[in-house]
């Protein structure tokens, strides 16, 4: 049964650059170049996926349809949801894949560093869509897969940044191997400055070699919280949407999603019970 609904906050106007300049100027291919192949990075050992974890792995499989779902781990997840993707993804293989420890003969100890140097080599080696655990796809990606390279926008700025938690790729993608050879000078001091800021900076010197989606990937961004968990953003122009789970207080489940009136309340309905609108019980 449908209940009201709280209504949409609307989306602000972007300019592709602070400047206005435009940086995100790669020619389309008049077919799809990106292997329609859906990757996931997963390091640790005795961890749980979360209910968040499986709907996004249930979206992938649901909205972009890909012909294989990879999920590259040092040890697989345990846990009922961790079954439940098994049992309900049949596109979904299991890839044994070791946590790097050098780029370039730097040392790379973080997780978080050590996934997100995987994830672009793992690109280079077969190409196709790379999906952070907390990015929920809501329609097909097969228009972004027109472009060699594409990363989406998490807020301009001095510095801002692209977010890698979404990375369309072929592999052979200019832009992904000058940002990969970034790393050269990686330093394990270091927090988000290779994998957010320095992408956001080279747009601006390579933009013939990338697409920047703007809205569609990675906003509402982790400064705008209160539209995802708070409020009901209209998001039917996502591609897909980040919840920067992390940043959240509360962990959520199939019972308290029926009532939520949020746009993850949303999304959350429309990926596990087929319905965005709010249900009774």
């Amino acid at each position: 049964v449908r209940v009201a609904v709280l209504p949409t906050a609307k989306a602000p106007s972007f300019v592709t650059s602070p400047t206005g300049e435009k940086t995100s100027l790669l020619e389309p291919a008049d077919h799809p170049i990106v292997p329609n192949i859906v990757h996931y990075v997963w390091f640790g050992e005795h961890e749980p996926l979360r209910f968040h974890h499986f709907l996004s792995i249930r979206s992938a499989y649901m909205f972009i349809k890909p012909e294989r779902i990879l999920f590259h781990c040092d040890h697989k997840p345990t846990g009922k949801w961790w079954e439940n993707a098994l049992s309900s993804v049949p596109s979904l293989e299991i890839i044994n894949h070791q946590p790097p420890q050098l780029i370039f003969g730097n040392e790379v100890i973080l997780p978080e560093h050590q996934s997100d140097i995987a994830r672009m080599q793992i690109l280079m080696k077969h190409g196709g869509i790379y999906m952070d655990t907390d990015v929920i796809a809501l329609r097909s990606f097969t228009p972004l897969r027109r472009y060699r390279f594409t990363m989406g926008l998490e807020y301009h700025g001095n510095p801002g940044r692209l977010n890698n938690g979404v990375i369309i790729a072929t592999k052979d993608a200019e832009f992904l191997r000058i940002w990969y050879e970034s790393y050269r000078d990686f330093t394990k001091r270091e927090w988000d400055l290779h994998d957010s800021i320095v992408p956001y900076q080279l747009q601006f010197d390579y933009p013939k070699h990338v697409h920047v989606e703007e809205r569609t990937l990675n906003w509402p961004s982790g400064k705008n919280l209160s539209l995802i968990y708070d409020e009901v953003y209209d998001w039917s122009d996502n591609y897909a949407m980040h919840l920067w789970y992390r940043l959240h207080e509360f962990d959520h489940n199939p019972h308290d999603i029926r009532r939520m009136n949020t746009t993850f309340g949303e999304i959350a309905r429309l990926v596990y019970y087929g319905d965005a609108g709010l249900l009774q019980g």
